[in-house]
């Protein structure tokens, strides 16, 4: 009964987005409204380091310009020249400073031993690192990549993504290891890349060799969708600190607010403020009005309150009742709840008053003589 919308934000900010509910007659039963806050993130430093020039790389730059992800290139000319920004400091301080390393198989074969080491011992500290494979891998280099967790050949074969009739060229690789995850997937949902974790950092196998194919075929989102979506899976995590908002926020129920400082605000719709009561991190705000309010502490931070359709009233009394009936729930972890205490003290004063008459009366005694 679950199902998952994506798509791409243009520009950073609030924004509303309706879900339309339809029957069989396609007839609208419920509008239910999507807030989405796409927030400004910092930009990537990438450096990539090519064994030769070509078109992939050509149109990846110019997706990077167009973008403002500042891309560091070195080209391997021949005869010694390189082309690019400067020469490559594949040392552990310049690997420090980089979010992203990309590689192909030429470049990685000219690594030293030593250069290859400092850069796996970066990915384990965060770094993102992605292979690409733009023609034959040599033999030690599929060896190493294979201890890395991915298996590759030199046969190719076509590759159609979803909603697009373009066909691209993607290299033969091999079943990865258990903890691999797709990074892209085919039209018939086969992982077309991989990528795993490797300590804090991610490293991912790339071995689509044409995907600039996508814009000479007018296809520019498609293209453009695809390296972002490789940039943010794999480049070094940002660490932003952001609230943690209870979704589903309804006017006159209670919303969790979680993660603040030690001063919070909400600014209404109508520009009224209050005042959060933080405790432990977190704090409740009732709100009066549907509408975006502002959550203003540490950081500015916008939330939507709208009121719930019959649909979204419905998956919540589900959602409790399935949580109340689950058969992990049993009597003993059931919180306690204190009954009242009037009725204990009425058989106490009951209980008293008798024993007091009994000892009293005269009931029993024998008389003295």
């Amino acid at each position: 009964g679950d199902f998952t919308l994506a798509a791409t934000a243009s520009a950073a900010g609030p924004a509303e987005f309706a879900l339309r509910v339809t029957d069989s007659g396609r007839r609208i039963v419920e509008t239910a409204i999507v807030p989405v806050v796409a927030v400004e993130a910092a930009q990537p430093r990438v450096l990539v380091v090519a064994g030769s020039a070509g078109p992939d790389l050509k149109y990846l730059r110019r997706w990077s310009a167009d973008t403002g992800i500042a891309i560091g290139t070195s080209i391997a000319a021949g005869s010694g020249l390189d082309i690019g920004d400067a020469l490559p400091r594949l040392d552990a301080a310049s690997l420090a400073r980089l979010d992203l390393l990309v590689l192909d198989e030429r470049s990685w074969a000219t690594l030293s031993g030593g250069t290859r080491a400092q850069v796996l011992a970066a990915v384990r500290g965060g770094l993102g690192l992605v292979l690409r494979i733009t023609g034959p891998v040599p033999a030690p280099v599929r060896q190493e990549w294979a201890a890395l967790g991915f298996g590759s050949d030199d046969t190719t074969k076509p590759l159609r993504l979803p909603d697009t009739a373009v066909t691209l060229t993607q290299v033969t690789s091999g079943p990865g290891r258990g903890d691999t995850a797709p990074l892209l997937r085919s039209a018939t949902g086969e992982p077309a890349a991989l990528w795993r974790n490797l300590g804090r950092g991610r490293i991912g196998l790339w071995p689509v060799t044409d995907l600039y194919t996508l814009v000479l075929a007018g296809d520019t989102s498609r293209h453009a969708a695809i390296w972002s979506e490789v940039f943010a899976t794999l480049a070094r995590q940002q660490t932003q600190s952001m609230p943690r908002i209870s979704a589903d926020a309804v006017p006159g129920q209670r919303v969790t607010i979680c993660d603040l400082g030690t001063a919070a605000s909400v600014r209404h719709p109508d520009g009224a403020m209050t005042t959060l009561v933080v405790d432990g991190g977190c704090a409740g705000f009732w709100p009066r009005l549907a509408g975006w309010h502002e959550l203003r502490g540490p950081a500015a931070t916008a939330f939507l309150v709208s009121p719930a359709g019959a649909g979204r009233i419905a998956a919540q009394a589900r959602s409790a009742t399935i949580d109340l009936a689950s058969p992990g729930r049993s009597a003993a972890s059931a919180p306690r709840v204190r009954g009242a205490s009037w009725p204990w003290f009425i058989a106490w004063a009951t209980a008293s008053a008798l024993l007091w008459w009994l000892e009293r009366s005269r009931i029993g005694r024998i008389a003295a003589r």
